[in-house]
């Protein structure tokens, strides 16, 4: 009986340790996006992250989620012919199955892999900058701010 009940305490602790993370990650997932773009410092930026989405958790986990299902799409779309062309030619690049590849095996995966990060990256990183801007004009009213700084440059000669 004591270790069943150490074992569900041990797995409810790790669940609670994996969701607190999430919720965590999902609240500073923004903070990238403040330090490049406001040029402020890492602490400045993980408090501006944690107030642009507070309030909207859900949502903010929502498009993190979407992006990341499209990234993973993306990178399958490059990860499928690389295994097709490694499994081909089983003397040529070596046995993926088994994790023995030859010197071609591993300079294919690599290209593989570059590529699948090449695409599925800057899409990633774009979702959560429009994010950063979404969150920016619908808390901040950011949208009214630059109508008005346009307006502005457009009177100066």
């Amino acid at each position: 009986m004591l270790t069943l009940a150490v074992t569900l305490l041990s797995a409810l602790g790790l669940v609670a340790l994996i969701v607190g993370a999430v919720v965590v990650a999902v609240y500073l997932s923004l903070a990238t996006p403040a330090y490049v773009l406001e040029a402020q410092s890492t602490g400045d930026a993980l408090r501006r992250s944690w107030r642009l989405v507070k309030g909207s958790w859900w949502r903010t986990l929502g498009v993190l989620l979407l992006s990341a299902a499209v990234g993973g799409v993306l990178m399958l779309i490059f990860a499928i012919p690389t295994s097709v062309i490694l499994m081909s030619s089983e003397q040529t690049f070596g046995s993926l199955v088994e994790g023995d590849l030859t010197v071609a095996g591993h300079i294919v995966n690599a290209i593989g892999s570059l590529l699948a990060t090449t695409v599925a990256t800057p899409v990633i990183s774009g979702a959560v900058v429009l994010l950063y801007i979404d969150r920016r004009i619908r808390r901040e009213g950011l949208d009214v701010t630059l109508t008005e700084a346009a307006r502005q440059r457009a009177a100066t000669p």
